[in-house]
């Protein structure tokens, strides 16, 4: 009998009639440097242990950072005092687990062969790299290797027993560059957890011209025109946007998409997907509560298809937990895993043909405080493009997009091919809009 059985034994014994244990383990490792020295070093490594148990059919919490024998009786007094002060009404339960689990690899267990001197070596040449691409570079900056390995373990006393243990690495970097009229700065992330993937030349030729491009930006004329955005901006939006399925907000009356189950809320041309099982860095095949992921459709065709549901707030509308749950500290909150837009098979450069004459956006600023989560209203500060005889054309900043993020998905003129996964989960292109509000000179 391990220790966490025993403390289940001991909790029973106590009047905790059922109980659940998380185990968060995290190590990570972090290396930056700043010409050609290394600036930052550092190795981190925590344990966040969780127990959530039913005493007198109330739910009492407590967190330690790893369960020993000396804090075991610590712990089963605090679920039982935490449980006390618990006012809500819902009856108690404890997830027996679901019928059926997909398993999903997220360790590599090959990279665990990569020494630490081929990880500094890697950046000390990818900074060399940057460096010679172009004479108007100014300075390289934020050079930077982390790396994460996670194992999450949950243990009840229903008998469920699930084990997930995933490893990635992040590479980072930027670059300023500068002529004789103007300055520009661009970064870029690369993530995975197969060392081979990293193509370091295209990865420095790619920060390089995309800061170049920029040079010698200037406002445009304020008008509606055709908008393409990039597909790292509307991850910005899409943040929002799927925010308003949480359920919880459903129940709060506070979610845009209130009673709009099942009816058509965008597009036809948009489908967005949580698609826990795909083959990233990002996938989980239980969520923070222990129940089984799977890969759904958000919205079909412009058609909601779902809202996300946490164990309690599927208790409350007698559904099923989709397998959303999130551990946001004191509480479990619904959230996708892995933000999915279908794609389609046109390449950047055939929207931008299709537009014609229009706008490019690359950048947006000030996107905590730009959009608007209860009305879906946003302006926000934006860099780009123009689009000129269905080319890319010169470079504009110091402009604003403003409109409202219902109309905007409402109004697609065509999904692009061009997805990528990006560093904060979402695997999405970019999309052209048949108008939106731009605010120049």
């Amino acid at each position: 009998m391990n220790i966490y059985q025993k403390f289940i034994s001991l909790a029973k014994e106590k009047g905790i009639n059922d109980i659940q244990i998380t185990v968060n383990k995290s190590s990570s490792f972090e290396l930056s440097l700043y010409h050609h020295e290394i600036e930052n070093y550092g190795v981190n490594t925590n344990i966040t242990t969780n127990f959530r148990g039913i005493y007198n059919g109330k739910f009492g919490t407590a967190t330690c950072t790893n369960l020993t024998k000396d804090n075991t009786l610590d712990i089963i007094n605090d679920i039982i005092n935490n449980s006390k002060v618990i006012e809500k009404n819902e009856e108690a339960k404890l997830f027996l687990g679901s019928e059926k689990y997909h398993k999903v690899k997220t360790y590599n267990k090959d990279y665990e062969k990569i020494s630490l001197k081929e990880k500094k070596d890697l950046l000390f040449n990818l900074e060399k790299e940057v460096e010679k691409q172009s004479n108007l570079i100014k300075d390289v900056v934020d050079v930077a290797f982390s790396e994460s390995v996670g194992e999450t373990i949950i243990i009840n006393s229903n008998g469920l027993n699930l084990r997930q243990k995933s490893n990635y690495f992040i590479i980072s970097a930027g670059v300023v560059v500068k002529n004789d009229s103007d300055e520009q700065v661009n970064y870029d992330v690369f993530i995975d957890n197969k060392f081979e993937n990293f193509d370091m030349k295209e990865f420095a030729k790619n920060i390089v011209d995309k800061a170049i491009e920029k040079l010698n930006a200037k406002p445009c004329q304020s008008k509606k025109m055709k908008t393409i955005i990039d597909r790292e901006c509307i991850a910005t939006l899409l943040s929002v946007y799927t925010s308003w399925c949480d359920a919880e907000q459903i129940q709060k009356h506070v979610s845009l998409f209130e009673g709009k189950l099942n009816t058509k809320i965008a597009s036809n041309k948009l489908s967005v997907y949580d698609m826990p099982l795909m083959k990233t860095v990002y996938a989980k095949w239980f969520d923070d509560e222990g129940v089984a992921t799977y890969n759904k459709p958000i919205i079909k065709n412009g058609v909601l298809k779902t809202y996300l549901y946490t164990l309690e707030t599927a208790q409350k509308d007698n559904t099923e937990p989709t397998g959303n749950g999130v551990n946001a500290g004191s509480k479990i909150v619904a959230a996708p895993t892995l933000i999915y837009v279908k794609p389609s098979k046109k390449s950047l450069e055939e929207l931008f043909e299709k537009v014609e004459n229009g706008i490019y956006i690359t950048d947006l600023q000030g996107a905590h405080a730009g959009i608007n989560s209860t009305s879906g209203d946003f302006s926000l500060q934006a860099q780009g493009f123009l689009i000129k005889d269905g080319k890319k054309d010169a470079p504009v900043s110091l402009i604003t997009i403003s409109g409202n993020i219902l109309d905007l998905f409402n109004n697609i003129g065509e999904i692009g091919g061009d997805a990528k996964l990006l560093s904060n989960g979402y695997f999405v292109p970019s999309i052209y809009f048949k108008s939106l509000s731009i605010s120049g000179s």
